[in-house]
């Protein structure tokens, strides 16, 4: 059920900021289908053939037209996408633990986000972002998603007092298929880390309250978010072409992104444990993030051409259409402040709660659950 509400809401970010009338895109390949008329070869089918060939030429000329206007890049999307998917390399993340005695053992996953950056359009619902694509054909906007094992381990046990060093990994998958339409996406999630506890932690108040000093850390995040999007029985277009003669497309729509960003972390945290239950944790630091998306969009059309006799085709036309843009770079530098909030149950951490502010217009939340020993 996780997977699917989180595969659901990136499905339904790219249909709502992504997914315009594809039958104006940009002709990649194209062939036109032959055809006869009622009397093949003669004055009708003659007519009927130049009639059709002008409308081929002004259909196809009119889409590469509407590329060149409307979609002839989501460089901003696509580096919006890029963005958030190295926020949510984040998941399940050891902050607000740091200086454990001997491990720590955390599951999580964790939602990023790139949103524009006027404040004022976070207001803005998925229809009106969706028409702010078809005015200007780009919007900086993201969603990813992380989720990970992580398991840290106290480095005095091989005599390196006050370091503490992490590896998290996770992947996940969703495939469905409903009315002939295919869903397929992919989460991956990769990491080591190195902490130095820079001051050490203290009890105070009779041990209600445990300050954990303040930790510095560093390492490598790896996360990947891929879709993939397969939409099929969608209303046909119907174009006249004279006498009742018309041509006929049957579009199919794959659309989707694949997101790789390659992170390194640096940060200062400290935290509280209190009353032996709550856990309250701050930090800030930067990120120096690698890495390219690409935002696929495409359609293929099959062309037929009806007559008042029904379907004189002899052979079906193609169209293949592509809207896509490749291989867009994230933001290199993105500073950050985070804070989280957990419970604490002997050396159960039930829940732990974490949230990133990006600055200027980014964010991440997360949660994770684990023991820390």
């Amino acid at each position: 059920m996780k997977r699917f509400i989180i595969f659901s809401m990136i499905a339904s970010f790219i249909i709502a900021v992504g997914l315009k009338d594809l039958s104006a895109a940009g002709v990649v390949s194209s062939n036109a289908p032959t055809f006869n008329s009622v009397d093949a070869g003669g004055p009708i089918d003659t007519s009927l053939n130049s009639a059709f060939n002008t409308s081929w030429s002004t259909f196809l000329s009119t889409v590469d037209q509407t590329i060149k206007e409307n979609w002839n890049s989501q460089n901003k999307l696509a580096k919006g996408l890029g963005n958030a998917n190295a926020f949510s390399s984040q998941a399940a993340n050891l902050d607000g633990y740091q200086g454990y005695d001997l491990f720590a053992l955390m599951v999580g996953f964790g939602i990023g986000a790139q949103y524009p950056s006027d404040l004022k359009d976070i207001t803005k619902s998925g229809n009106a972002i969706s028409q702010d694509i078809e005015k200007n054909g780009d919007v900086y906007a993201g969603i990813g998603v992380g989720a990970a094992v992580n398991l840290g381990i106290n480095a005095k046990l091989i005599g390196l007092n006050h370091f503490y060093f992490n590896v998290k990994m996770g992947q996940y998958t969703y495939n469905a298929t409903a009315n002939g339409n295919d869903i397929k996406a992919k989460v991956s999630t990769f990491g080591v880390g190195v902490n130095y506890q820079f001051v050490t932690q203290k009890n105070l108040l009779a041990s209600m309250i445990k300050w954990r000093g303040i930790s510095l850390g560093s390492g490598f995040l790896y996360n990947s978010n891929q879709l993939d999007l397969t939409v099929q029985g969608l209303s046909n277009i119907t174009q006249p072409i004279s006498n009742g003669y018309s041509m006929v497309l049957s579009p199919d729509i794959k659309l989707g992104w694949d997101a790789k960003t390659y992170t390194i972390p640096f940060d200062i945290n400290t935290s509280l444990r209190l009353l032996w239950i709550f856990n309250v944790n701050v930090g800030a630091g930067v990120d120096l993030i690698f890495g390219s998306t690409n935002i696929n969009i495409g359609q293929t059309s099959y062309v037929t051409v009806t007559g008042p006799s029904g379907n004189i085709t002899n052979t079906p036309g193609k169209v293949v259409i592509d809207a896509s843009t490749k291989n867009v770079a994230p933001s290199f530098i993105r500073p950050r402040v985070q804070a989280g909030v957990g419970l604490a149950l002997g050396p159960l951490t039930a829940i732990n709660a974490q949230f990133t502010y990006y600055i200027p217009d980014g964010a991440y939340v997360g949660l994770s659950a684990g023991i820390v020993w």
